[in-house]
């Protein structure tokens, strides 16, 4: 039996049409309009060290406002397709931050969200959405970003999701008194698939 290769745009496609079809039998008059993401598979992998500070500082299940900075670095293109693309700024003006119920946040038993910008050394900007987890109870470890800001037509990765990994953090030397005050993350794999 003899398979047949088909690549992301083909299968595109054929979900579009397979939605169009659905929605036609089921007497829904639409049109179905997806807009697939545009990165691929190794598209950017970098390293990233980030820095981020709590005001307050955050305490035993206890929520704050973060702001985050990070340097992206060293940035490569496995498949070749954003050849230019070196390195960026990163801004997470405004997370939220929460800790475990109980647990003392320097434990780095917590949550982050919030919206995050991107500028990349091309001048190309992204936004998006983005999460820094490292309590198992409130789902993946790890950090995840949603390329879903609003300048989509300029965003090079649209759509798209990049994954901190592993998350190795460390607070602020007096974190155990003063509560949680800075967390820093070094030599971290930022990758965009």
């Amino acid at each position: 039996m003899q398979t047949r290769a088909y690549s992301k745009r083909h299968t595109t496609r054929l979900a579009i049409v397979a939605m169009a079809v659905a929605l036609a039998l089921d007497g829904l008059y639409a049109v179905a309009v997806v807009t697939p993401a545009r990165a691929a598979i190794g598209d950017l992998t970098c390293t990233v060290s980030a820095i981020a500070t709590f005001d307050p500082p955050l305490r035993p299940g206890g929520t704050t406002t973060v702001v985050g900075h990070a340097l992206l670095q060293n940035c490569l293109s496995p498949n070749g397709r954003f050849p230019n693309i070196h390195g960026a700024v990163y801004l997470a003006p405004a997370l939220h931050g929460t800790a475990a119920p109980g647990i003392n946040p320097c434990s780095l038993l917590l949550t982050l969200r919030g919206d995050v910008e991107i500028d990349w050394n091309t001048g190309q900007e992204s936004y998006g959405s983005g999460v820094l987890n490292t309590n198992p109870l409130n789902g993946a470890i790890g950090g995840f970003i949603t390329y879903d800001g609003p300048n989509d037509h300029e965003d090079p990765f649209f759509g798209d999701v990049a994954t901190v990994l592993p998350v190795a953090a460390t607070p602020n030397a007096d974190c155990l008194t003063a509560g949680l005050k800075i967390l820093t993350i070094d030599a971290a794999v930022y990758s965009i698939n």
